[in-house]
């Protein structure tokens, strides 16, 4: 009887109960959706593939993950909380592959609560090269030019090779690698640095350290300069001498550094001839000696040595100079 009485009070007014628990469940679920959260992150994408292969194409930095969960949960992680990973390790045969994108938590947020993860997009097309290796030269990039009047004369890069990895098409036959650009602009002395090398894509490695020491040595331009006609200097004329004539004026080709050379003038360059010896008049050929400036060379002076013709003073010029 006792039972009965429960049962008919169970059903009684059947649809408004139900109709109440409905509700409540309602109010349970949305409940719970107000109190979950949602974020977006820029996740880091890593690729892991076998020993013998390499990535040789363009990937994304970044991955886009949709994180939801309890609104307290999502509100304290961040991008650095996870990690995306392309898993081609048990590829070993180069190729292009399309391979799903995974999104796992890091250790830091393991233990945040439950949390659904959302990755766009959730593959991605990976191109695999066969990983080789190669000796290549270093080539030193420069820019500008020394100051006016220097010159680069040598350079000395050690290591002057190295070793470089990477995929085979980037690789293989590669003969040479560059470093960072240097400015030689106004340059006028040696100087020694430290140079990074600078690879020509991203999938190439430099192995064993990718810094050399770089040394660039600079002199002086030397140009040189021909000077015709220059006077000559007739030193120790013998009294009761002239000098009637000379077979010709020589030309003086001189070399020196640029900023000293472009100054010179004729006058600079000093030519002598010693008469000392000649005491009679006659037909003489002499040396010519040339001097010039501290810092200037002498190539040559032609002729270096010229024909006088020395005659003896008239006697109308000596009655002449006695009156």
């Amino acid at each position: 009887m006792r039972i009965s009485t429960y049962v008919d009070r169970l059903w009684n007014n059947w649809p408004v109960k139900t109709l109440a628990l409905a509700v409540a469940v309602l109010l349970f679920f949305f409940n719970q959706v107000i109190s979950l959260d949602e974020t977006v992150l820029s996740v880091a994408l890593e690729v892991a593939t076998a020993e013998s292969l390499a990535v040789a194409d363009e990937l994304p930095d970044t991955v886009r993950v949709r994180v939801r969960g309890d609104e307290s949960v999502v509100q304290m992680i961040s991008a650095s909380d996870f990690v995306a990973t392309v898993r081609a390790a048990d590829i070993t045969v180069a190729g292009e592959y399309r391979l799903p994108v995974f999104v796992e938590r890091r250790t830091s947020a393991r233990d945040l609560g439950p949390l659904d993860l959302f990755v766009e997009p959730d593959s991605i097309r990976v191109t695999l090269d066969d990983l080789v290796t190669e000796t290549v030269r270093v080539v030193p990039e420069t820019r500008g030019f020394p100051a006016r009047g220097y010159e680069l004369v040598q350079t000395f890069v050690t290591p002057a090779e190295v070793e470089v990895e990477g995929p085979k098409r980037f690789v293989d036959g590669r003969e040479t690698v560059a470093t960072e650009p240097v400015d030689l602009s106004g340059r006028t002395s040696s100087f020694t640095l430290r140079l990074t090398i600078s690879p020509p894509n991203p999938f190439i490695v430099v192995r064993g350290g990718s810094t050399v020491e770089y040394r660039a040595v600079f002199q002086p331009r030397i140009v040189g300069m021909t000077f015709t006609d220059v006077p000559i200097d007739m030193r120790s004329l013998f009294p009761g001498l002239n000098l009637a004539g000379v077979s010709e004026l020589p030309a003086v080709e001189v070399e020196g550094p640029l900023l000293d050379v472009e100054q010179l003038v004729i006058s600079d360059i000093r030519i002598e001839a010693d008469l000392a010896a000649i005491t009679q008049p006659g037909s003489y050929t002499v040396p010519l000696e040339v001097t010039l400036p501290d810092g200037v060379s002498l190539i040559a002076v032609s002729p270096s040595e010229v024909t006088l013709e020395i005659t003896g003073v008239s006697e109308d010029f000596e009655n002449e100079g006695e009156s």
